[in-house]
């Protein structure tokens, strides 16, 4: 979506993010939702989602936090340091 490739372009292709996911470890992933998959669907209905972008930040204990949109570098930034969104 464009919305998708916008935050790719600013949030995630920043120095400060992509600093802090080296530095924390953090993994970025994407469930590309081009063609409708019935396991991202699912995914997406779990979020109370039922659509894309869906940014979701699972922290070292494997809780899952559904970052704030419109997405900004400093909502990533805050849930990857675990300052909380």
């Amino acid at each position: 979506c464009v919305t998708c490739q916008f935050n790719k372009m600013t949030v995630f292709s920043d120095r400060a993010v992509a600093r802090a996911f080296d530095e924390s470890g953090t993994v970025f992933m994407v469930a590309d939702w081009t063609v409708r998959d019935p396991e991202i669907t699912e995914a997406l209905a779990g979020f109370g989602a039922s659509g894309v972008p869906l940014y979701v930040y699972y922290g070292p204990s494997g809780e899952a936090s559904v970052l704030p949109l419109p997405l900004t570098k400093k909502s990533v930034l805050r849930a990857v340091s675990g300052a909380g969104l």
